[in-house]
Order: structure tokens, then sequence, then C-alpha cells
């Protein structure tokens, strides 16, 4: 909405993500997301209406949903949790499958087009190359035609002087040779381009793009991988219980999207570093037991080397 009322959009800031972005819009109170949120949420529960909380990671994070539940505690909202985890439905996929076809379309548009500019320039260039060789080809054939009239001049002047005339039709057939010679060398040949057609040509989804469920991901991820590590393990489906008037699953039903989410969970212990880990309390007490004992015979080493 920011964006919608005039404001230009900012460049993505380092740590950001989609859940949680980084306003940079140079407006302290735009800039300050703490003190806009404490007024979203201190006004949102006070006025009527629909809402969505489009929050990943606090939508799977129990104590999280317990929060934002506390704030509409009024009678006057209905909660529902919707749940869209799994595999998605055939209309989802559609969607997805013609988002990624339009992308490569209009890749291949902007591709096309460059090389229909960059061949439209050629063949001007290679017009305007002709039109030179032809006007140059023009004026030689004036001026050669000048050289002969005057040489038809010189002929009758001097006619009955065969040896002149012999020199001046050697003189004559060498004049004629070389400009027809440099006429032809001048014309620049014409070059075979490739048939780019009018319009560009359409492009069609390989084997693979046509099994996409989801978009690729973009620059900005969905939940900062930071974010993620810390709290992926805690990730849970809402239930019921949790004060929701209805849980409903949108694309598969409660069971397989628990598994869908149990594997996703295995699978990223897998391949994320968890920054929040910290030794237990068993290796604390080895280690400062260590550390005395390592102190003790350092102690014990000063004195020996200072009786010495």
């Amino acid at each position: 909405w920011a964006t919608s009322s005039g404001l230009q959009k900012p460049k993505a800031v380092q740590h950001t993500s989609k859940d949680k972005p980084t306003f940079a819009y140079q407006l302290p109170s735009l800039d300050d997301s703490v003190s806009l949120m404490k007024v979203v949420n201190s006004l949102a529960p006070v006025t009527p209406r629909n809402y969505v909380v489009m929050e990943v990671k606090s939508n799977l994070i129990a104590g999280d949903r317990a929060t934002v539940l506390k704030r509409f505690n009024s009678d006057k909202f209905k909660k529902i949790a919707h749940v869209v985890m799994g595999e998605p439905k055939e209309d989802y996929k559609k969607k997805v499958r013609n988002l990624v076809l339009k992308v490569k379309q209009d890749k291949s548009d902007a591709a096309w087009r460059m090389k229909k500019l960059a061949q439209d320039k050629k063949k001007e260039a290679l017009k305007k190359a002709k039109e030179f060789a032809e006007k140059k080809k023009e004026a030689e054939e004036k001026r050669k035609q000048l050289i002969e009239e005057a040489k038809k001049k010189k002929k009758a002047e001097e006619e009955g002087k065969k040896e002149d005339e012999e020199a001046t039709k050697k003189e004559e057939a060498k004049e004629e040779k070389k400009p027809e010679e440099e006429a032809k060398a001048a014309e620049p040949a014409d070059e075979e381009m490739e048939d780019l057609g009018d319009e560009p040509p359409k492009v069609e989804l390989s084997e693979e793009e046509s099994k996409m469920w989801f978009l690729p991901k973009s620059g900005i991820p969905d939940v900062a991988p930071g974010v993620i590590g810390r709290v992926f393990s805690s990730f849970t489906i809402p239930e019921k219980d949790e004060g929701f008037d209805a849980v409903k699953y949108e694309w598969q039903p409660a069971a397989k999207a628990k598994e869908y989410l149990r594997k996703w969970v295995l699978e990223t212990k897998l391949t994320t570093p968890v920054e929040a880990l910290l030794p237990g309390k068993e290796f604390n007490e080895k280690k400062a037991a260590w550390t005395k004992k390592f102190s003790e015979w350092q102690e014990k080493q000063k004195t020996f080397k200072a009786k010495g």
C-alpha cells in the first residue's frame, strides 16, 4: 500500500524476508516497523472486520498463535485457521504453471526483441551501403560519359591521324574497365539473415517445469534462514483446542498435512545450521572440572620451576 500511495519501492535489505520485511522508505514513521505494528495490533481487535494474519513463522508456533488469539478474544470475531500445506490442488498447480510460463515467455520476448532490433539495425546499415554504392556507380557512369564525349570530340578533331586514334582506343578500353571493377567492388554483398518473423515465438514448459507445484525461490526468502534455524523444530499445525473456532485444511487432510510437516522438519535438520544450539549441563560441569584441574597443574608447574 505504501508503493501504491506513490512511495518508491525500496531496495531489498540484507537479512530481510517476505515474512518480516524490512522497510527502507527513509520515512521514520514507516521505517519504524515496531511502532507501526503496535498501532495495528491495538486498533485491529477493536475494529470488527475480516483480518488475515499472514506470518509464516508465527503461525507455525503454538505460543505465537496463542498470543494472536488472545488479541482477538471478542465474540465479534470468528477465529479460523487455514492450513495450506502439502500437495496443492490442481487449480493452484495450474496457476503456478501459468506464472512460470509467463515468466519464461517474457524472457523469450525480451531476447527476441533485442535480436530483432540488432537485425533491423544491420539491415538498415546494409541498405545505406547499397544506396551509397549505387550513387557512386551513377557518378562513375556520368564521369565515364563525360570522358567519352570529350574523347569523341578530340577524335573528330584529329580525324585522319591513325596512330592517335589507336592510342585513344587503348586508353578508352583501360578507362572503361577500371570504373566497372571499382563499382563492382564497392557494391556490398547481400547477407542471408535469420527469419525472425513479425511476432516473438511462443514458448512451452519443459517436462520438469510442467511438474512444478510451487514457484521457483526468489532472492528474498519467505523466512530468514537464521530464524528458521532457531525455531523450525518447534513448528506445529494449529489445533482447534488452542482456541480456534475452526481449522480448515485447504489442500490435504490433517493426517497428510502433519506428515508433510514432520518430513520437512526432518529434512531441514540435515541441511540447516542450528544456531541456537548450546552445551548441556553435563558438558558444562565437565568443562568446569577440566578448567579447574588444568589451573592446578599450571600452579604446580610454576612452583616446580621456582624451586629449580
